[in-house]
């Protein structure tokens, strides 16, 4: 297509455009994009080659725009097969200052498909594996087959619960600018996804309602299956992954509890419900175990984003009562999940195989050691941060071995 006919096909783009010009090249299956590009006045067609990577296409005056720092005020969004583009306004930092339309950051779909994939976070979904294991032994002693659709159904709406979570969680600390604020470790600071290709935000906002719809769907089929016994924990574990960080994040109490309130009574509850239609009393108390180790894992990782969190409004725990009492509830976090496996065991509510749980708190003795010698305002390295995750991990899952092995 020529540049007189996109001309006449798109009115509002700049006159006197060549061919040479990337937003006049062919337009083919390489990777069209054209249909509905609306925002700061004016509609463009954009063409993207295999090989480009994200950049800046100049708009009608043949200079290059500023690419430095972050590109703010996203006013539209566009898509196409191979392609995703935004629109935005005029800015002297990052825009063309003699062309009102702005600029086109244009996101190959390779990139684009890596970047949503970084807003779920992949590396923390081993935690929904852990409990799920864990629950799926359970299950599996009340007589429950480990290979049926429900059980893999179970494991689908869990992975896809958290992946939810976290990528509405870093549209909305995107959108806030607390991601722009956060020293970034491993553990915290968000993936950063979301800073390197701020025109995806609409992309992951998407993403994240969309893995919302799976696990109502996934839900909705399992109350279908099982009964309605099994709606009040999908609704509330809904609620929970909708409402964290927009609303939960301000509560400082609520704030505490939730992460270990999905992980653990909602999980453990809903996902025992749904393998064996029913509901056991040993369910509530062995969910008591990741209540706490995934409250202390949030909790932990608070630390770096202190004060990010409170410029943005946030109030959790840390927040409103400080450092040293968060380390007090972090550390009666730690020994009620101890006491809590123990006292399962002992009452024989759990075999005894199940005390390889105990395994999964070893590094916990030194996560205990290394925070009472951190100097009073300081944050947890990535050794201590490190240490919790092991255990939130090792836990569940050796206690879901040693079920197996009874």
């Amino acid at each position: 297509m020529t540049a007189t006919a996109m001309t006449a096909l798109y009115p509002a783009v700049p006159a006197g455009l060549g061919t040479h010009n990337p937003v006049t090249a062919r337009l083919d299956n390489q990777g069209v994009f054209g249909p509905l590009l609306v925002g700061f006045g004016k509609w463009l067609p954009v063409v993207v080659q295999p090989s480009q990577k994200s950049h800046l296409l100049p708009c009608g005056n043949g200079q290059q725009p500023k690419q430095e720092g972050k590109q703010p005020n996203i006013q539209a969004i566009g898509r196409s097969w191979n392609a995703r583009a935004i629109l935005a306004p005029h800015s002297p930092a990052c825009c063309l200052p003699a062309h009102p339309a702005g600029f086109l950051l244009i996101t190959h779909r390779s990139t684009m498909i890596r970047t949503l994939l970084r807003t779920s976070r992949p590396p923390f979904l081993l935690l929904p594996l852990a409990i799920v294991a864990l629950s799926l032994a359970l299950a599996c002693r009340y007589g429950a087959d480990w290979s049926a659709l429900p059980s893999w159904l179970v494991l689908a709406g869990a992975l896809a619960a958290h992946a939810a979570v976290n990528v509405l969680n870093e549209v909305y600390d995107a959108r806030s600018g607390l991601d722009e604020r956060t020293q970034r470790t491993p553990f915290s600071g968000g993936s950063g996804a979301l800073q390197e290709q701020p025109q995806l935000v609409y992309a992951a906002h998407c993403l994240g309602l969309a893995l919302v719809a799976l696990v109502s769907a996934i839900g909705l089929y399992l109350v279908w299956l099982r009964g309605w016994g099994l709606l009040p924990i999908g609704l509330a574990g809904l609620l929970v992954v909708m409402a964290y960080t927009p609303k939960i994040t301000s509560s400082p109490w609520f704030c505490l509890i939730a992460p270990g309130l999905g992980f653990g009574p909602l999980m453990m509850l809903g996902s025992h419900f749904a393998l064996t239609g029913e509901y056991s009393l040993t369910m509530p108390v062995c969910s008591l175990i990741p209540f706490f180790l995934v409250n202390n894992l949030l909790l932990l990782n608070q630390f770096p984003d202190l004060e990010a969190d409170r410029s943005i409004g946030r109030n959790n725990i840390l927040i409103a009562k400080g450092p040293a009492t968060a380390l007090r509830v972090f550390h009666s976090f730690q020994l009620g999940a101890f006491l809590t496996l123990l006292f399962l065991v002992l009452g024989s509510w759990l075999p005894a195989t199940a005390l390889l749980g105990m395994a999964g708190f070893i590094p916990a003795l030194a996560l205990y050691r290394g925070l009472k010698k951190m100097p009073p305002g300081s944050v947890p390295d990535n050794r201590l941060v490190a240490l919790n995750v092991q255990v939130n991990l090792l836990v569940p899952s050796c206690m879901a071995l040693g079920v197996v092995l009874a």
